[in-house]
């Protein structure tokens, strides 16, 4: 998955997951991503085919969480929001507690 880190006067932009696994809790805007094929423009169409206009900026970097029965591969980058997006924002300190 590519994900998403994007910030805008101290809040960062986060999403409620909606799935059944870990749901209530909040992550970074994420899509289907393959490292190996996908360039930051084809990251950015996957993310305005979901109705997030975003600017990719540098990778952060990237981590592997294993779950009971299977493995999930996130790299994050560094985004701007182009568009319009409300909802979603938290104070960034509000997360540091």
């Amino acid at each position: 998955f590519a994900a998403l880190r994007i910030e805008k006067n101290g809040e960062l932009f986060l999403l409620p997951r909606k799935e059944k696994l870990l749901h209530g809790m909040y992550e970074f805007p994420m899509v289907e991503f393959s490292p190996l094929q996908d360039s930051p423009k084809i990251i950015q169409k996957k993310f305005a085919e979901n109705g997030f206009r975003v600017e990719i900026g540098k990778p952060l970097g990237s981590v592997s969480h294993a779950y009971s029965h299977f493995t999930q591969h996130v790299h994050l980058f560094d985004a701007k929001m182009t568009g319009i997006q409300t909802g979603g924002w938290v104070d960034s300190q509000l997360l540091e507690k």
